[in-house]
Parts: structure tokens; sequence; C-alpha cells
């Protein structure tokens, strides 16, 4: 092994070069699940906005009345709805409508079964309607949140599933027209990740050229239990890369025997 290489910095170790069908399907499902989020978020507020601004603008107050008062308990936290009927009118005859909206905890523990309560309906459609002591504009927290977590699965999703497909565009171009030669592997090591599952990684450096004729020093990190347990440091690997970019390498595993 050249002895500059001997007091090489460590390198961050990345995925090896390539990347499976099976990943970038995944990755595709996952980037689809992100879009889904996002659409439903974004969808279920526009939908509240527009009830909201049209029982704003047509809406009727009447007096209705306390029909059931349930308390979902597996919710975190407890969910309290309110079960309410009200009377309006359709095509001049008197029609009821029942109606259910979750309150906040105060309000809910003053409430009694058959009580008179304050319900706003829209006049053109009345089975929209809303407890008038509870209206309001829609709350912006859980759209945000799944917006936000559909936004970052898709960025997340996209960005692997692109660095997959280029992976394998550089691995495929590597077998076409990659140049050869050796690496040396001058560390080796392993670690945890962040759920405490082990990883192994080798470091190997290798001299190169350019298509300008330009040398360069590659130095490059691979996560892989198969090269930490097949290699030790100080053996010598061959190596494929391409004269337009050096630093797009992949060692070549040669059969034993």
């Amino acid at each position: 092994m050249p002895p500059e290489f001997l007091h090489l910095e460590r390198p961050y170790a990345k995925q090896p070069i390539g990347g499976s069908v099976f990943s970038l399907l995944f990755m595709l499902v996952f980037t689809c699940l992100g879009v889904i989020l996002l659409a439903l978020a974004i969808g279920g507020h526009i939908s509240e906005r527009n009830e909201y601004r049209r029982l704003l603008r047509e809406g009727v107050v009447v007096e209705g009345s306390v029909q059931a008062l349930r308390v979902e308990e597996d919710d975190d936290p407890p969910t309290y709805l309110v079960v309410y009927e009200f009377t309006a009118p359709v095509n001049g005859n008197p029609v009821r409508f029942q109606g259910s909206q979750s309150v906040a905890e105060d309000f809910y523990r003053g409430l009694r079964l058959g009580q008179s309560i304050s319900v706003r309906y829209a006049a053109s459609r009345p089975e929209l309607s809303s407890l008038e002591a509870e209206f309001g504009p829609p709350n912006l927290l859980f759209p945000l949140v799944i917006g936000g977590v559909g936004a970052l699965g898709t960025l997340a999703g996209s960005a692997m599933a692109i660095l997959i497909v280029r992976n394998r565009v550089n691995s495929r171009r590597l077998r076409q027209e990659g140049r050869r030669t050796y690496a040396f592997v001058f560390d080796r090591w392993g670690g945890r990740d962040l759920e405490g599952l082990p990883t192994y990684a080798v470091a190997y450096a290798f001299k190169a050229e350019r298509a300008d004729g330009e040398p360069v020093t590659v130095v490059r990190g691979v996560e892989s239990k198969e090269l930490y347990d097949r290699f030790q440091v100080g053996d010598a690997v061959p190596v494929l890369y391409l004269l337009s970019d050096p630093h797009i390498c992949e060692l070549i595993l040669e059969q034993n025997g």
C-alpha cells in the first residue's frame, strides 16, 4: 500500500453503488404515500374552509336539542362528541336534521341530554351545520401536521428514488466503460446506527487519472458487512472508475478460488 494512504482520514461511509429494484419500488411506494397524505391534508382543509365560508355567508341560527353525548376514550387526548338535532325548512316543509361535532371538554361538561342548544346551518344545504358556540374557522394544526409529514415523505422518497436510479445508471456505466485499477483498504470499522443495529464499513483509496490526464487520489468509504468480513487493512482490491469522474467507482468482488 502506498505510504501516503496510511495517514488518510476516515471518510463518511456511504451505501454501495447500485441499489436493488426492490429498494427502488419501496421508495416509489413511499413517495406515493407521501403524495397521498399531502393531497388529503390540502383537500381536507380546502373542503373545511369552504364549508366554514358557506356557514358564515348563509348561516341561519335556530334552537336545537342535544340527542347524545359521547366520549371516545381511545383517542389521545379523548374526543368529546355532541350529537344534536334541529329543524329546518325544505321546500316549505319542516324537516328534522341531525349532526355531530367534537367540542371542547369544558363545553361538553356543561351539556345534558335534551338540553336546548343553538345550531347554525346553511340555508341552501341544511345538512351542513355546526353548534353555534363552537362555530369558527377550521383548525390549521391537523392539516399542517399531516401535510408536513406528507411533504417530508414525498421529498425523502423522491430523493432516495432519484439516488437509487442514479446509482444504478452509474453502476451500468462502470460495467460498460469503467477503467480498472487497484484500490487499497486503509481502514475498516464497526459501529451502531440510530436504532442500535450494528454497522460495518471499510475505507479504500486509489490513484486514478481523469479524462484530461490529470491525476487524482480517490478516497471512499462503503458501508458493507460483506466488504468488512472479506478485506483487511492493506489488501489490494480491483476497482472500476469512470474517467469522466473517478469518484464514481466500485470495488470488484472477484470469487475466491
